[in-house]
């Protein structure tokens, strides 16, 4: 549209509108023997362009703006229109199923068995849990929403505990002298002096005043002389309520067996006995004091002598404190404290102890006497 526009130089000799007229004193140019004469400077001259023909239509925008933004804009409404919807069926869940969950059936049975009888219990748990939901939502679009749980808990719990508890406690310490001091402990009251004290007195239904109940010339107890030796009716074998009747099926005493015939013992009347653990023997006698007489088996399978298998089991005995028993045919020791006999036979020892408790005096010394002479095997009887 636009052109370059060239001004012309006005020094140009050719041009016969316009001829150059020289100085004074210089010489005019011949025509057609002139030399080039060079153009004068002329100061530069602005450029002046023109648009391309491709970017004069339209708006002056590039192609394709309009498009682009367009499509942003349906990008944006389409997210925000799911995050609409998303927020109302986080609504419609959160708030109005929970309302609905109030047809919830839950069924819980528990039954608790207990059995309890003595040392045994026996338990028995047995859990039911049947849980069931079912939500139906409706909403105003005309969506229909189901939710159905079904959810079954069954739990059997069977605990069965049996205890049986069985507390035997059977005393086989063949060292059965637990008394502190070692002398014999004193006798209870002997109004008559005759050896009996007056509680064995009743027992025998012998006289708390007269020494020799049947006058036969015999004390009814126990008595020892000053050369050593021993006399009295009951120690010796007697009746004293008889005169001249042994005391061996006298009324006032039993023979009593053990529970595997392998021993008897005299023992009076009026007394009651229990078989214990091992063929043992529980003496009662039948007032309240708390005295008792145990006879035990206990074992000698190396066949010690007396003596041996005293210090086997008591190892820091004085043996020469015991004193040496002979009792139908059965070698036999006492405690230095008068509490226990021992009577050995091959592998076997049969202990006859004495127990007074926590008793300061004793008030059966004659008759616990009176068991040990008359103790015999059953085969020997």
């Amino acid at each position: 549209m636009f052109e370059d526009q060239q001004p012309q130089n006005p020094m140009n000799n050719n041009n016969p509108l316009n001829p150059v007229i020289p100085a004074p004193g210089m010489t005019p140019p011949m025509p057609g023997n002139v030399p080039p004469t060079p153009p004068p400077t002329l100061p530069p001259q602005p450029q002046i362009h023109t648009m391309p023909e491709k970017f004069q239509a339209g708006s002056g925008r590039p192609k394709g703006t309009g498009g682009n933004r367009r499509l942003i804009i349906i990008l944006v409404v389409v997210v925000v229109f799911a995050a609409l919807v998303a927020g109302g069926l986080y609504f419609f869940n959160r708030f109005l199923v929970k309302e609905n969950n109030a047809n919830n059936q839950n069924t819980t049975t528990n039954e608790v068995l207990n059995l309890n009888t003595d040392d045994m219990n026996v338990n028995d748990d047995t859990n039911l849990n049947s849980n069931t939901n079912q939500n139906t939502n409706t909403d105003l679009n005309g969506n229909s929403n189901v939710n159905a749980n079904a959810n079954s808990n069954t739990n059997l719990n069977a605990n069965v505990n049996s205890n049986a508890n069985v507390n035997s406690n059977a005393n086989s310490n063949s060292n059965t002298n637990t008394a502190v001091s070692t002398d014999p402990l004193p006798t209870t009251t002997d109004s008559d002096a005759d050896g009996l004290t007056d509680v064995e007195e009743a027992v025998y239904g012998t006289s708390v005043t007269s020494p020799d109940t049947d006058t036969d010339g015999f004390i009814d107890g126990k008595k020892i002389q000053a050369d050593g030796t021993i006399i009295g009716e009951l120690y010796l074998g007697y009746d004293p309520t008889h005169a001249g009747a042994k005391l061996e099926g006298a009324t006032i005493v039993k023979r009593v067996t053990n529970s595997t015939s392998e021993f008897s013992v005299l023992v009076p009347t009026k007394w009651s006995t229990t078989n214990s653990a091992n063929g043992g023997l529980l003496i009662t006698p039948n007032s309240t004091t708390g005295e008792y007489v145990q006879i035990r088996i206990v074992d000698n399978s190396a066949r010690l002598t007396p003596t041996q298998w005293f210090l086997q089991n008591n190892p820091s005995a004085d043996t020469s404190s015991l004193t040496t028993l002979a009792i139908n045919g059965l070698e036999g020791l006492m405690t230095e404290d008068y509490s226990t006999a021992y009577l050995f036979n091959g592998t076997k020892v049969y202990s006859i102890q004495y127990v007074s408790g926590t008793l300061t005096a004793v008030n059966f010394r004659t008759t616990f006497d009176l068991i040990i002479r008359n103790f015999k095997l059953v085969a020997a009887s």
